[in-house]
């Protein structure tokens, strides 16, 4: 099985901060890290390392669950629908971090970014990290925005977030 991890990543000037900040946070994990960045920059690539890392830590493994935003915004819908967002929130306890790739999938949802960014801090109130992605493209002023969102959470609530932009 072809694994990516940090050993396998292509380090470069313009990804390296990013790539510091992805393996500073596989060994220490807290708070909400994300990378943003264009299509095919690596931010996948930095997820998976952060799971392989995380999940073979010598000082402790951590359980890690890893999805895409795609995949989650039916089931978080269906909790909502049903009253059972306690439930939905429940369902992370077994882990220690949660990796949403293709944050890009929510950013056209402007209704639901608020209660998803809601999400992420109930989530974090668990003890549990959330590690993410966000491609940006050009073609898409709503990623930009969710992304300045993001970014606006970083001053205005008690999580650490820590976002990173690799090009």
């Amino acid at each position: 099985m072809y694994l990516q991890s940090f050993d396998n990543f292509n380090v470069t000037d313009n990804n390296r901060d990013a790539f510091c900040a992805a393996m500073s946070f596989a060994r220490e994990s807290s708070g909400v890290f994300c990378i943003a960045g264009p299509s095919s920059s690596g931010k996948t690539h930095l997820l998976h390392a952060i799971e392989a890392a995380a999940s073979s830590e010598p000082s402790g493994r951590k359980a890690v669950f890893y999805t895409d935003c795609y995949n989650m915004i039916p089931h978080m819908g269906k909790a909502l629908n049903d009253h059972s967002l306690q439930s939905f929130i429940d369902g992370f306890n077994p882990y220690d971090i949660l990796i949403i790739d293709n944050l890009e999938d929510i950013s056209r949802l402007f209704a639901v970014q608020e209660m998803f960014l809601e999400l992420f801090a109930a989530i974090i109130d668990r003890g549990i990290s959330i590690a993410s992605a966000l491609c940006i493209r050009n073609s898409r002023p709503c990623d930009k925005k969710f992304y300045d969102k993001l970014s606006d959470r970083t001053q205005t609530e008690n999580i650490q977030y820590n976002i990173r932009d690799i090009s």
